[in-house]
């Protein structure tokens, strides 16, 4: 996840939107109902491309004000990084894979992998 989040260009997978994949949020993960898909009638979607793009915009808008401001870096980015939860987003910066990153998912075969070699050991 964390390569994902690398390539595709995002907030730290400890943010309130934590998934690379999907628009899950901290706040909306313990739906037990939730379903997963594309379409309004579901309740977490994959990441758009054109979405991406558009918050990065607002995110090169909201930092030239940040910029005008006197404040330190870290509460510089502490304000970014509500900004970009506050757009139901992760997105800080264009992905490096370009709209490729739409493509990117678990593969659940290393999922099964990962499980077997833990209980086995």
């Amino acid at each position: 996840m964390k390569m994902v989040a690398m390539l595709a260009k995002e907030l730290s997978i400890s943010t309130t939107y934590f998934s690379p994949f999907a628009d899950v949020s901290k706040v909306d993960c313990t739906n037990l109902k939730g379903t997963f898909w594309v379409g309004r009638r579901h309740t977490w979607g994959p990441w758009k491309y054109e979405q991406r793009v558009a918050v990065v915009q607002k995110v090169d808008n909201y930092k030239e004000t940040l910029a005008k401001q006197k404040c330190a870096q870290k509460q510089m980015q502490s304000k970014i990084t509500d900004f970009i939860a506050k757009q139901k987003s992760r997105q800080e910066f264009v992905p490096l894979v370009g709209k490729i990153v739409e493509k990117a998912h678990v593969e659940k075969i290393h999922l099964k992998n990962n499980a077997c070699s833990i209980f086995s050991g």
